[in-house]
């Protein structure tokens, strides 16, 4: 299709048939040759928040700079840890790919292109950062109302549409709902906006999976008692609110309940590091265990 039948079916032309903005910004190669800030930066803090160790921009059309930066993001920035379920490799990121990519996506259709500042991800090694110079629609001014059922009205509405149709966007402010469930997939704790005149700053944690794998690689166990021990700890850190038998095993990768139970379950339930929630009925198939 000529450039010109899709700017006209995008609706990205005026009445003098000229160009708006968001066609430069949605598909020029280069839109920062007209509106300042319009790309994206990245940078890896270490201890605190001076100790930036390296960082990368994105540039080139808004419409390409989503899934290069989460292709960035997600190889360069942010540490898959390792687990095993059984014999089967997963890797556990921190945040769920499909959440961070609608944050940015939000980012980029909310923000105020006339502020000549960029969007900036701040990751770090347990948090990551995504700020950009927008606003939200007066009544969604905080993070338990967003995540609430609301109408779609993006700051920018033509570029919207463009992403819209490119099919990387929802039309029904159905963005939330799509984080809420990546979040709810990792058992994730939902993002916190802080929304104020200054923009849009939202803090995503890493999920309490993510932290264990994490702190199990800080401290490498030095034998198989070792071993056991920080495993049995973790346990009973998950185990804080009760949980199945089952969803212990998923949770850390046993091969199966047996294993589980010979290995860990029934040392700890005699040494009643762990506790039943029906101790009546110790076979119940709703049975479960709490620290």
């Amino acid at each position: 299709m000529p450039d010109d039948i899709l700017m006209e079916n995008l609706y990205l032309k005026d009445e003098d048939d000229c160009l708006v903005r968001a066609a430069m910004l949605a598909f020029y190669k280069n839109p920062e040759k007209w509106v300042t800030g319009s790309y994206i930066k990245i940078g890896y803090f270490g201890g605190s928040d001076s100790d930036l160790q390296y960082q990368d921009e994105i540039h080139g059309p808004l419409i390409e700079q989503v899934d290069r930066t989460v292709d960035l993001v997600y190889t360069k920035y942010m540490k898959a840890l390792v687990m095993y379920n059984g014999m089967q490799r997963v890797e556990q990121y921190m945040v769920h790919k499909d959440a961070f990519r609608e944050i940015l996506l939000n980012a980029i259709v909310h923000k105020d292109y006339s502020s000549c500042n960029p969007i900036q991800i701040s990751v770090y090694e347990d948090k990551i950062y995504i700020w950009n110079d927008g606003e939200m629609p007066a009544n969604l001014n905080s993070t338990e109302k967003l995540f609430e059922k609301h109408s779609s009205k993006p700051f920018n509405p033509k570029l919207a549409h463009v992403f819209f149709l490119s099919g990387m966007i929802e039309a029904w402010g159905r963005g939330f709902i799509k984080i809420k469930e990546a979040c709810a997939q990792y058992d994730a704790p939902l993002p916190k906006y802080d929304i104020n005149e200054e923009g849009i700053m939202v803090l995503c944690k890493a999920c309490d999976r993510y932290m264990r794998i994490l702190q199990r690689d800080a401290h490498p166990v030095q034998n198989v008692e070792d071993d056991v021990q920080d495993m049995s700890r973790m346990i009973l850190d998950f185990c804080k609110t009760p949980k199945s038998a089952q969803e212990i095993v998923d949770e850390f990768g046993f091969s199966n309940r047996n294993y589980f139970r010979r290995h860990y379950l029934e040392e700890m339930l005699m040494t009643e590091k762990l506790k039943m929630t029906m101790p009546d009925k110790p076979s119940s198939k709703k049975q479960k265990y709490y620290s």
